[in-house]
């Protein structure tokens, strides 16, 4: 398909021109044409011999002959100035009038095989081969170059001598109107220069001549590939830029709403600058105003766009530090022995922080009303377990972690002191791990995915490869690169090497004319053995009798997917389309979601970030934060929720940065994940700590535990509205994702075998797949729904992933280690790109835009009473409709909708900062057996407590704040019933026929009792007792 031997070398050695190289190189071109115009002539006999099928051309390079190196100097300076005036120039009207010029083309008609003489029909169509020409699966990142197929070289060392793409345009036609005339890019200041670009000039159209020699093949505009006329409008982007797959059947301009692309595409206007490559050239992104900053934004010296917020807040957000140049002094007029808070989202430590004793500062109490008193405390010891690493900060590993040649504490002291653990014994993989060469472990499940896991790619070697139907498998033998190369149809015997050794253009066939109608059903070819044999068109298959075709089904590739979301098959093709909130893209394979352009939400642990991609502006949604860890949104509601490890709660937030509110403050002690129900307004969270899966309402006055048992450290925590399922992840000793319906039935391990450190986890909704990141593993993987079909992406550039999000064909991700947001294909992992570096602790991620939160039917609908599902607290989906449920402590009446005002069977435990409730059940594998904390403000040391069941109120004592208080079993009503005359309170006793406290005063050695109200308070004793504990009463006698 594209230009011969002579032609390639040409452009080759332009390159070497372009880049500047040329006097290391010095091709001798005199020497060097003599050579090739001798391999020449048998490499044009056998296209000659072979010109039916391979359609490739030769060609006459005595043109060159004028080239010395005299001029080397003046192309080179001359394409920098060439390059400049590409974009800006071209005009894609012109090349579909070439095309129409050489192909004549009913305006009616679609181009099809019928539109093209009969000896011109290709055997191969190219299939899902939208980014390169052939598939090699598995390629790094740092070995894109050597991965491009025709775009370029295969990286071995046999394969030094083939030829690779020049993107050079040189000829450009200004005015469509006038075919014949074309632009010259030559400057005429310089006589030099301009006689080297007519050099150019002259050579592009003697090049295009060439390619079109034989009448088959025409010439790219933009890219000069040299393609088969048979390949355009076949929905294959052969030209690299899209540009043969525009202006096919009925010819249109593009409406005055519309931009026209460069390579022909039409697309809205709304869509330019969103920073999504919709034109499939990046015409659309390209002449973006991109440093224009707006009045919510502050410009950095660089040019780069902040949130004014950002301006003077003491945190440099500028890489030149300009946010924080000429800012106001912070004054702190606290006096001694007193601490200043820093109060308010937008500052730290400003003028209108207040002050507040020393002995609050660091007592695990919210003193100052923001948390401030509490930040940069020590960090007080934690307990691990004996099967687990203690790190310097506290954090806990599993003990298998120690000595394992990576580092997983943040200071690295896991890796430390391991010479005699490694020179005594060597460490050995497990028996679901696979040994490096270098002493890594991998899992076994990695072997031989074409992936190479390993760094010498040990863990590809002697796999049994195999392509997707249609596809021609590179022979392994000599294919150094342990890769598998799977080269589609469309590229057999077209005259380019596309495996390592050529092995795709071996022994190719001639196709002849049949000389029997019922020879074959479709075409018929001679061998090069010159055997008569039967072949099949694009999209076909030769059936096992060899004389009839069967039609493959493109929808079930899995290596490149043909279609971005559905796919139907069609009798020899295809056809895609799109999930509702979507749209087909002009290239008709990729889909692209309506509603604007995305966002990306990022928590960057002291303040919640709104990323552009389209352009260099992130915004503040807050500030201030201590260590925001997790967050979700509510689009159609416009609010952000988010939780703290370091203050324990989880808040909610406007998407403009209004009325931050606490949601739930009371119960936690590390809520690592949230996840939000945009349906059923659900809000869903992990703690490890607390060892749970709980779900609330968005007020937070309604919870409940979905999953408790059999949970060590629950991460991460995503939700499916539409299946009324939910997924958490579990790092713990024994790893493993996990699923339930939202009401915590039919619990289920979906993935436990392959996975150490879950962190992350995402839905792709359209596709219904699950995806997650092991930050031990350093991989990123997927599966269905139910943890069937499971298959890895990524497994480089991953040294620390923590969470991802997944919006159209892209997966974002967050990593530790390297402080970015990274992108990359979601299917195959390709096209890896860092989005944004300016963070300093990248935590969570999500894509904010409507298509990540489509409309599902709502199980939980709402009665005439504005009550969800009819039930009085929670309506929990399940699988097949819904289930009511209540808060711990109560339970469901008889109608099963309405939960009961006070509880039954309950145990009360005072734990010094909290007070906990247990209700009693047979069935202990009920994940609501377990224990809540009652919501209650500003407990100091509660020390004893008693409950009336008649009223549902809990009373209890509170030694450090000399007080005796009541509330609710739900934290309501919450009041101090005694607050004078008190010193330190440790025993309460209540009589619940008279409504009468009685209590105890050590400090004071009294015994006194009062009203559940506090009043009518008296002495009852005081003589002859000496510090005076517990009490109780027994209202009904002996």
């Amino acid at each position: 398909m594209y230009l011969s031997e002579f032609s390639i070398f040409l452009l080759v050695s332009l390159l070497w021109l372009c880049s500047g190289l040329c006097e290391i190189t010095k091709f001798k071109m005199e020497t060097r044409l003599d050579r090739y115009e001798k391999n020449g002539k048998k490499s044009f006999e056998r296209l000659e011999d072979n010109k039916d099928t391979t359609f490739q051309s030769g060609g006459n390079f005595k043109h060159l002959e004028g080239f010395n190196d005299s001029g080397d100097h003046q192309i080179s300076n001359l394409f920098k100035t060439i390059a400049s005036k590409l974009n800006s120039d071209l005009k894609v009207s012109s090349y579909h009038n070439e095309f129409s010029r050489k192909i004549p083309i009913d305006p009616t008609k679609t181009i099809s095989p019928d539109n093209i003489n009969q000896h011109e029909i290709p055997k191969f169509r190219n299939i899902g081969a939208q980014k390169s020409l052939i598939e090699i699966t598995g390629i790094k990142d740092s070995d894109r170059l050597s991965a491009r197929g025709r775009d370029g070289l295969i990286g071995i060392s046999k394969n030094k001598q083939m030829p690779f793409k020049l993107n050079l345009a040189v000829l450009v036609q200004d005015d469509p109107s006038q075919p014949g005339e074309t632009y010259s890019n030559c400057p005429s200041q310089n006589e030099s220069d301009v006689s080297a670009c007519k050099k150019v000039e002259d050579i592009m159209p003697k090049l295009q001549k060439d390619c079109e020699k034989m009448g088959s093949h025409v010439m790219c505009p933009r890219t000069y590939r040299c393609i088969s006329k048979y390949w355009l409008c076949d929905g294959d982007d052969d030209c690299g830029d899209y540009s043969d797959e525009t202006h096919c059947g009925v010819r249109t301009n593009c409406t005055d709403d519309q931009f026209e692309c460069l390579n022909g595409f039409c697309i809205p206007s709304t869509w330019q600058c969103d920073g999504e490559n919709d034109c499939k050239d990046f015409s659309d992104e390209a002449h973006c105003n991109q440093t224009s900053c707006t009045d919510e934004h502050f410009t950095c010296l660089d040019g780069f766009c902040i949130s004014l917020a950002f301006r003077c807040d003491g945190e440099p957000d500028c890489i030149d530090n300009s946010d924080e140049h000429k800012c106001a002094a912070v004054i702190n007029s606290c006096p001694d022995g007193e601490f200043k808070c820093r109060e308010g989202l937008g500052g730290s430590g400003g003028p209108s922080g207040h002050c507040v004793l020393n002995r609050f500062r660091c007592d695990g109490d919210n003193d100052c009303g923001d948390w401030s008193d509490e930040e940069n405390c020590s960090r007080k010891p934690s307990l691990c377990t004996t099967n687990e690493y203690k790190c310097a900060d506290g954090t806990c590993i599993p003990k298998r972690w120690k000595c394992d040649r990576e580092q997983d504490c943040d200071g690295g002291e896991d890796e430390n002191d391991c010479g005699a653990v490694n020179s005594s014994h060597s460490l050995s993989c497990g028996n679901d791990e696979f040994t490096c060469k270098n002493g890594r472990c991998i899992l076994r499940t990695w072997l031989c995915d074409g992936y190479p896991d390993c760094t010498s790619g040990e863990d590809e070697v002697e796999c049994h490869l195999q392509c997707d139907l249609g596809q021609f498998l590179c022979p392994t033998i000599q294919n150094e690169t342990n890769h598998k190369i799977c080269v589609h149809q469309k590229h057999i015997c077209d005259g380019y090497r596309d495996c390592p050794s050529g092995e795709d253009e071996l022994n190719c066939p001639k196709q002849q004319k049949c000389l029997d109608p019922m020879q074959c059903e479709q075409l018929c070819i001679k061998t090069s053995l010159g055997i008569d044999e039967c072949a099949c068109r694009l999209g076909y298959l030769m059936d096992q009798n060899r004389i009839n075709c069967t039609d493959i089904d493109e929808c079930q590739y899995l290596t490149s997917p043909v279609c971005s979301q559905k796919c139907r098959n069609t009798i020899g093709s295809f056809i895609c389309s799109c999930e509702t909130g979507y749209i087909l893209r002009p290239d008709l394979r990729s889909c692209k979601a309506l509603g604007g352009a995305m966002t990306l939400l990022v928590a960057n642990r002291w303040d919640i970030r709104r990323v552009a991609l389209s352009n260099n502006r992130y915004s503040a949604v807050v500030k201030g934060l201590h260590n925001a860890i997790a967050l979700d949104f509510h689009y159609r509601k416009g609010l952000i929720f988010w939780s703290d490890v370091s203050t324990d709660i989880i808040k909610m937030v406007f998407i403009n940065g209004t009325r931050v509110r606490d949601i739930i403050k009371w119960g936690l002690e590390s809520p690592g994940g949230v996840a939000i129900d945009w349906i059923h307004d659900l809000l869903f969270w992990t703690d490890s700590g607390t060892r749970r899966v709980e779900v609330s309402n968005f007020q937070g006055n309604f919870r409940t535990v979905i999953a408790s048992c059999d949970l060590d450290k629950p991460r991460a925590v995503v939700v499916h509205p539409g299946e009324a399922l939910t997924f958490w992840s579990d790092w713990g000793p024994y790893p493993k994702i996990e699923r339930a319906y939202m009401d915590g039935s039919e619990r289920k391990i979906i993935i436990s075998k392959g996975v150490t450190w879950p962190n992350g986890l995402a839905i792709d909704y359209p596709s219904r797949k699950i995806y997650w990141a092991d930050a031990k593993q350093h991989a990123i993987e997927f599966s269905n729904l139910d943890g069937s079909d499971r298959n890895k992406i990524l497994s480089t550039h991953l040294p620390h992933p923590f969470a991802l999000t997944i919006f159209e064909d892209t997966m974002y991700w967050t990593d530790w280690n390297t402080k970015t947001v990274s992108a990359a294909n979601k299917i195959s992992g390709k096209e890896f790109r860092a989005v944004d570096e300016i963070f300093r602790f990248p935590m969570d991620i999500h894509a904010y835009h409507p298509a990540r939160q489509p409309d599902y039917a709502d199980r939980c609908p709402k009665d005439r009473r504005g009550l969800r599902g009819g039930c009085s607290h929670l309506c929990l989906p399940n699988k097949t409709s819904r289930r009511c449920s209540c808060p711990i402590g109560l339970s469901l009446k008889d109608d099963g909708k309405t939960c009961k005002k006070t509880g039954d069977k309950l145990i009360l435990v005072a734990r010094r900062k909290d007070i906990r409730l247990r209700q009693l059940k047979n069935n202990e594998e009920d994940p609501s057996n377990v224990d809540m904390i009652i919501p209650l403000d500003n407990l100091k040391h509660a020390v004893a407590l008693d409950w009336s069941s008649d009223t549902d109120f809990i009373y209890w004592t509170d030694v450090e704040r000399s007080t005796i208080n009541k509330a609710h079993l739900n934290g309501s009503e919450q009041q101090r019933v005694v607050h004078s005359n008190l010193i330190s309170p440790v025993g309460l006793a209540l009589d619940w026929i008279t409504d009468k406290l009685y209590w105890t005063d050590p400090s004071t050695n009294r015994i006194e009792v009062a009203t559940t109200n506090g009043k009518l308070r008296t002495l009852l004793i005081w003589e002859k007792l000496y510090k005076p504990r517990d009490i109780v009463v027994s209202p009904i006698g002996y």
